[in-house]
Formats: structure tokens, C-alpha cells, sequence
């Protein structure tokens, strides 16, 4: 084996491989030496998903062809699809396995990898798993001014220290918090910015763009997430989620199943942080704290509308401002990953009562077209139900089922009572006198 590593090494020096023959001789390829000669060009490694991953720069990426293309390179114009496939097996027999997983202890930056709680800066090595490496160069004294700036501008102030510990969280390999993220607000409000930042620090190899609909539905989805750092989808629908079993499985750190199209089925924990935003936020069937727990909610709340800077982006996003961001976000993931959980500021928690208001479609109908007061009279269920029903077709929800309703009715302070043979409730009062229904039962 030593020897023919050693054939394949001076192959591989030898003017990038001018004679193909070298690989050949009168029993037909020589196998070993290509596949060594395959490898000498780069470290490969074998993935969890069966593919083959390259290590370069730094970092280690997907490379499905890695094998196909080198030996194409050196065999020209003698290159048979079979010469790839031999060389792959020898490859894959001896290939290290590489299982995706975060490197918690490092922030890969394109110069070296950063050991954040040691506040060392190191060589990047093969070594070192890494599967993410952010678009930015560890510079200590780097700053930030016009992002700081653009942050003053489009965020409440007590919010902002929240939005540095979210940038460094992003920045982190792993998700041990298991959150989600949703930036909510109407208008030209800064969201779009703010996503092409975190797009243009963390790097498009390292990202996703799975809407949240696909994510809790789309058996194919996972299989995007393996080795990413985050999954960063803007503008998402308000699409009702009948489930969220995938989705908590896949931000909590779970084992799931997931398999490319057309490939095998394989098994991995994800750990890309999900980031979204919307204008309008998705019900769900699940309003259970295990869920609502799960979301980061940052509101932006000022409209830009005619006031837009279409230069903005290209200055936040200059290599000064990126390496600036992440020298300013990497003490507040220390002060987060020591607390252990984000910190609600007033604002904060106000956006975060909204958000799980608006996830709740039962809370949100109380709101708009009903009152919660201990005085109200009793009221049959079937016609509370009815009327939220017609203003879930409405608005375009699609209700809940009926027991939900009522379930999620007491939960909001209406009180059940059965009178004269009739299920109901109490201390609640249909209000919306734009309710044809509420006409019929209550004119």
C-alpha cells in the first residue's frame, strides 16, 4: 500500500499527470494507483449520507463527483465512467467517515478556525470536521459602524443587545438552545436587510432556504439541512401547520430520517438553526409550550416605505462590516451560552405574546370578534363554534376541529357550564356584528 501511495504521489507532482499511461499497464488499469492519486489531490472523506465529501480551504463540502472529475483530469482522453467507479470503491474502502456533525468549540472563519472560549485563533487542519465556514475573516480589531447604525434605525434599543446574542448564536455550530427564529412586521421594515446580512455573514454554502410549511411536511427536506449551519427562508406564507412533529424534531436535536431524491434513506440530527420571516404569522394546530418555546420573535417595527436606501445592503455587507459583526457578536454568544436562554427585554416579551397570540387561531378570534368578561351569560358551544368557524373561512383559516376550539376556549378564560341539557359557556360574548351567523343566533 506505502508504495503505491508513494507511485500516486509523484504521480500527482508530476506536471498535473501529462502521461495517463502511468495509470495502465498490460493487465489494464491500475486501480490502487488512481485511487491514491484521487486522494492525493485533496482529502475525501465518506459521508453519513453515502456520498462523498472533499475537504478544501478549511472546510469540508459536499463533492458527489469529486471522484469522477479528479480521475477525469488525469486519464483525458483514455477516461472511462468504469475507471471512476474502481477508483471510487478503493476510495470509499479506506475513506475516513465524516458524520456532519457540529464542531461546537469552533467558529470556522475563512482564516483559521476560532476557538471562541479560549479566544484562540488556529490553523485550519483536515482534522477538524468542520462542515460550515462563514463568509469572514477573524479580525479582532474589526467594527462595524454601519450596521451598528442600521440596527439603532429598525429595532426598539432594548431589542438590540437580543439581536447580537442571535448573530453569535448563528454563528455557533449547533442548536442546544433548540430555537427557531421569525422576524415579524409590516412594510418595508428592515427584515429583507437583515436576512441578506446574515446570508452574506454565514455564507450561501452553509445555508438553506426551506419555507416552514416544507420543513414541517416535506420528507425531503431534511436531507438539505445535513451539515448546514442554518436555514434562513424570508417572506414565508401564512400557511396553517397541521403538524409540528417534524419541526420539533428537527430544532430539537432529534435523530431523523431523511434521504436525497432518488437516493437512499440515511438517519442524522440536524442542527441548522431555522430562521424565517413573514407578515403575517402561521397558525397551528400545536400551541403547546414544547412549540411556542421554541421561537425567537424579533419585531421590527418601523416602515421605511419611500424612505428605502438601495445601497444599504452592499455597505452592510462590505469583508470590513462582516469580520466587524462577527468580532461584535462572539461576547454576546458567550454571555448567551452562560445564561443559557434569551433574555426578554419588554419588547421582547411583548413580541412574543403577540406571536403566540397569532399562532393560537382560537386567541386571535377572541381578539377580533368576541370578549372574555366573567359577567357574560351562558352561550350554546355549537354556536361559539359556529361563529368562529365562518370567520375562519373568512379570513382564510382553515378552523380547527371543534373540540380543539373548546379546549382552547377554557384555556383563554371561558368557563364551561352545561345548562338545561346544553353544553356551553360563560364569561364569553360574540362581538363582531359583521358575523352572519352571529345575526342568526344572537339578532
Amino acid at each position: 500500500m506505502s508504495d503505491s501511495k508513494d507511485v500516486a504521489a509523484e504521480i500527482v507532482r508530476d506536471a498535473g499527470v501529462e502521461d495517463p499511461s502511468l495509470f495502465f499497464d498490460r493487465d489494464g488499469l491500475r486501480a490502487l494507483d488512481l485511487a491514491n492519486a484521487v486522494v492525493e489531490q485533496g482529502p475525501l472523506a465518506e459521508g453519513i449520507d453515502e456520498r462523498v465529501w472533499a475537504y478544501k480551504n478549511g472546510v469540508w463540502r459536499p463533492a458527489k463527483h469529486a471522484v469522477r472529475d479528479r480521475t477525469a483530469k488525469m486519464l483525458k482522453q483514455r477516461f472511462r465512467s468504469m475507471h471512476a467507479t474502481n477508483a471510487e470503491a478503493l476510495v470509499r474502502a479506506t475513506a475516513r467517515r465524516i458524520t456532519c456533525d457540529p464542531v461546537p468549540e469552533v467558529i470556522n472563519f475563512r482564516n483559521g478556525y476560532y476557538y471562541w472560549r479560549a479566544e484562540q485563533l488556529l490553523d485550519h487542519h483536515p482534522d477538524v470536521m468542520s462542515t460550515m465556514q462563514l463568509n469572514a475573516e477573524w479580525s479582532p480589531e474589526a467594527t462595524c459602524p454601519e450596521f451598528d447604525n442600521f440596527l439603532a434605525q429598525v429595532l426598539p434599543a432594548d431589542v438590540i443587545p437580543m439581536l447580537w446574542e442571535l448573530i453569535g448564536y448563528l454563528m455557533y455550530s449547533g442548536n442546544p438552545l433548540h430555537k427557531a427564529v421569525m422576524l415579524v412586521g409590516h412594510g418595508r421594515n428592515g427584515k429583507g436587510t437583515l436576512l441578506r446580512v446574515l446570508d452574506a455573514l454565514l455564507g450561501a454554502e452553509n445555508i438553506t432556504a426551506v419555507s416552514l410549511a416544507d420543513m414541517a411536511g416535506d420528507k425531503f427536506t431534511a436531507a438539505q439541512l445535513l451539515g448546514k449551519i442554518a436555514n434562513i427562508a424570508g417572506d414565508i406564507d401564512g400557511k396553517y401547520l397541521e403538524t409540528t412533529a417534524r419541526f420539533k424534531a428537527i430544532t430539537g436535536e432529534d435523530l431523523v430520517s431523511a434521504e436525497h431524491k432518488y437516493g437512499d434513506r440515511f438517519d442524522f440530527t440536524p442542527w441548522a438553526v431555522p430562521v424565517f420571516s413573514a407578515n403575517k404569522i402561521p397558525g397551528s394546530a400545536d400551541v403547546t409550550s414544547g412549540y411556542l418555546a421554541r421561537w425567537v420573535v424579533i419585531e421590527l417595527p418601523h416602515d421605511f416605505t419611500g424612505r428605502e436606501d438601495r445601497t444599504l445592503t452592499q455597505r452592510l455587507t462590505t469583508k470590513a462590516e462582516l469580520s466587524g459583526i462577527a468580532v461584535k457578536a462572539v461576547p454576546a454568544l458567550r454571555r448567551l451560552m452562560a445564561r443559557g436562554d434569551f433574555e426578554l427585554s419588554e419588547s421582547a416579551r411583548t413580541a412574543q405574546e403577540e406571536f403566540r397570540r397569532k399562532v393560537d387561531q382560537v386567541r386571535t378570534w377572541i381578539d377580533e370578534c368576541a370578549e372574555i368578561h366573567p359577567d357574560h351569560p351562558h352561550m350554546a358551544r355549537t354556536v361559539l363554534y359556529d361563529c368562529y368557524a365562518r370567520w375562519a373561512k373568512r379570513d382564510g383559516h382553515k378552523p380547527v376541529k371543534a373540540q380543539e376550539f373548546y379546549e382552547r376556549l377554557a384555556t383563554a378564560g371561558a368557563q364551561p357550564l352545561k345548562r338545561d341539557g346544553t353544553r356551553g359557556f360563560t364569561a364569553i360574548k360574540v362581538t363582531d356584528s359583521a358575523e352572519s351567523l352571529q345575526d342568526r343566533y344572537l339578532g
